[in-house]
């Protein structure tokens, strides 16, 4: 087993010295000329007195340095002073070793019993027992030492004491190598202890058994280990015996990846809320070790063109568990996932057991394969083999009404799903009812993304009431149509057949008309899904829902008493005045709503003055948006804008946050828009977009 050291030289050049072996008298510069010619002969293991190392030169000594010879004169250079001495080293088997006691001061045990201000018997005596080192391992140390000594020497003598060394090889028996690095460690040689790290870090692998190491000397070793080596080591018994913590390690490696805004581990005791989440990535990973794996899998996922396939499934199946979040991509869904020859969807994912995000976007999950099959009808299957899944998204990947009832038989039984986005696909009605039934018994769920499925917002009362035990937060339904009017499916009564229509005209005549009917065994109410809104509720989105006023006054009574919502979005609907004063006239009551979204609507500036009466009492509203509401003209604007800024006074001295009006995109002159942003140069409670 060798090592090389290797030394980048001042300029452009490398110089190279290797020495092999035990080092001959000859070697040496300025070598005396009657020391034996043995080849087995060891300037350290000599026991005879200096006078056999007198200082004469052998003729033409030649060294090189940059391409250039230099003669060196014999009385320039001597090896070891003679009125230094030597030092007799005795190891195990009372086996002696012969040194210059300056060439061993490198030992810090050694440097303190010669230098120390205590004087030791081995200082009188020139004698260090160490009876616990074998021979051949004290050999080796010194002849590393010797070596290393040879060459500062040589180059604080030729080019200063600043200058870089040669790179040497220095060989050590395999056998040795766990011997040798304990022997650096005790002697404390810094040096020969982090050549032994590197040989230990190197071939760890042929290495048996590390169990015995000292800690201190496996973290040297475990420093020194590539990211796929430390992986390696740590599928080890012996070496997770040592009870090294390597988080900092894969710290370093990570940040070697030069990913870019990496995502800080946390506590898996302490996992944090899906509000706190970077929804791009998913939730955070709990180590450091997860995210190298996570990032390192990914990157080899998208670098799959469907060739060696059973290598790349081979190394996610060794590393898969260790990963936190994984994300399909089309290329690799056509190259790799969509052959005859491939795993099918639910066994490759069966592969990451513990991730906590999954990301389907924008794959063809509702196009059959070459056996027939549809992959979205795997969703189900999916979630059995994801305990852990905290963050499922399959947007826009063609999921039916079908798939969606596969996916809420996985989701009954699913215990940590807390984000689930089926955003832009085709699960209309029928598949967004078998899914809301299941969430009286999955708790954990809190943002719920099915924008643009085709599903019809009046739904079975059992699915509203479902919905209304949910622990749901955020509820996204943007995209999905609403009925005109609540309709009551025939129903038998007395022989006779009624059909009753209950139009929202007044929203609080809904519930005073529903209490009238007299529903059969086989009656189903059909009710709007928002009339019983989940209790916790803190975002919901209605935006292009062809929303009018009757549907809003049905809304508004739901909301009446909801103290937790925060965000209403009602965007590219049909409000007009009627709707948007009942909206402001319940905001007045409301002590929560943080942000209200009425852009692209029919809201002229007859509702401005419930608007400023809504303004001036509410304790946390930090922007209402009027944004593209073109009839909404300029009349009260100047009333408007003095209450929005009374708005932003009270928000910036309470929670240090400035109010966001936006009426932008409105019927308000450019004559008037120019005045009122001249006017309001120098206000700073408030940023207003007109």
């Amino acid at each position: 087993m060798d090592i090389d050291l290797a030394i980048q030289m001042a300029g452009e050049e490398k110089v190279g010295l290797v020495v092999r072996g035990p080092i001959d008298a000859d070697d040496v510069k300025g070598s005396v000329s009657d020391v034996p010619t043995s080849t087995d002969l060891k300037p350290w293991k000599v026991k005879k007195p200096w006078e056999l190392f007198r200082a004469v030169s052998p003729a033409n000594d030649i060294e090189i340095y940059e391409s250039k010879a230099v003669s060196v004169a014999s009385q320039d250079f001597e090896v070891t002073p003679p009125e230094t001495g030597y030092l007799c080293i005795r190891c195990q088997g009372d086996e002696e070793f012969y040194i210059p006691s300056h060439v061993v001061d490198c030992f810090q045990c050694v440097d303190i019993i010669l230098h120390g201000d205590a004087i030791f018997k081995e200082n009188l005596e020139k004698m260090i027992r160490f009876p616990d080192i074998r021979a051949e391992i004290m050999e080796a140390v010194l002849r590393f030492v010797f070596i290393e000594h040879l060459n500062n020497v040589k180059y604080a003598k030729y080019w200063g004491p600043d200058a870089p060394r040669l790179v040497f090889q220095f060989e050590v028996e395999p056998d040795q190598v766990m011997d040798l690095i304990q022997a650096s460690h005790f002697l404390g040689i810094k040096s020969l202890l982090n050549v032994a790290a590197t040989m230990v870090a190197h071939h760890l692998a042929d290495i048996p058994d590390v169990s015995s190491m000292l800690p201190d000397l496996a973290w040297c070793v475990a420093e020194l280990l590539t990211a796929q080596q430390l992986f390696d080591a740590e599928q080890r018994p012996d070496f997770l015996s040592l009870n090294l913590e390597t988080s900092v390690l894969w710290e370093r490696h990570c940040k070697r990846l030069q990913v870019e805004d990496l995502v800080q581990p946390v506590s898996a005791s302490n996992y944090p809320s899906y509000d706190t989440w970077d929804f791009s990535e998913g939730p955070p990973p709990t180590s450091w070790k997860s995210l190298y794996v996570t990032h390192v899998l990914q990157q080899l996922a998208d670098r799959q063109d469907g060739e060696k396939l059973d290598d790349f499934f081979a190394e996610v199946a060794l590393k898969g568990k260790f990963a936190c979040r994984h994300t399909i991509r089309g290329m690799m869904w056509d190259w790799v996932l969509n052959v005859p020859k491939s795993l099918p969807l639910a066994s490759y994912v069966s592969l990451f057991p513990n991730i906590f995000s999954l990301v389907l976007v924008k794959l063809p999950l509702g196009k059959e394969l070459a056996d027939g099959t549809l992959p979205c009808m795997s969703l189900g299957d999916i979630l059995s083999h994801l305990p852990h899944l905290q963050h499922l998204d399959v947007s826009e990947s063609g999921v039916t009404a079908d798939a969606a009832v596969s996916l809420s038989k996985g989701l009954k039984s699913h215990a940590r799903l807390q984000v689930l986005r089926i955003a832009y696909n085709s699960i209309q009605t029928r598949g967004f009812s078998a899914i809301a039934m299941c969430f009286p018994t999955v708790r954990t769920l809190k943002l719920f993304d099915v924008r643009g499925n085709g599903i019809q917002l009046s739904l079975a009362q059992e699915v509203v009431a479902a919905l209304e035990q949910s622990s749901v937060k955020e509820l996204l339904l943007a995209g999905n149509p609403t009925s005109f009017g609540i309709q009551m499916p025939h129903f038998q009564r007395s022989g006779q057949t009624h059909t009753i229509s209950i139009r929202s005209t007044d929203f609080y005549q809904m519930n005073d008309v529903a209490e009238e009917v007299e529903s059969g065994p086989a009656f189903i109410l059909q009710s709007y899904l928002w009339s019983s809104l989940p209790k916790h509720l803190k975002k919901l989105q209605l935006a292009e829902c062809q929303v009018s006023d009757s549907q809003i006054g049905i809304l508004v009574r739901a909301l009446h008493g909801h103290e937790t919502i925060e965000g209403l979005e009602l965007n590219d609907n049909r409000i007009t005045s009627t709707g948007a004063c009942a909206i402001f006239t319940w905001l007045q009551g409301n002590l929560s709503l943080r942000e209200l979204l009425l852009g692209n609507n029919n809201i002229t500036d007859s509702s401005s003055t419930d608007l400023i009466k809504a303004l001036g009492t509410h304790p946390r509203l930090e922007k209402v948006s009027l944004r593209g509401n073109y009839s909404y003209g300029e009349d009260n604007l100047r009333m408007v804008i003095q209450a929005a800024r009374g708005q932003g006074e009270a928000l910036l001295l309470t929670q240090q946050k400035r109010f966001i009006l936006d009426l932008s995109m409105t019927d308000v002159s450019h004559t008037t828009r120019a005045r009122i942003l001249r006017e309001i140069a120098d206000v700073t409670e408030i940023y207003l977009f007109i």
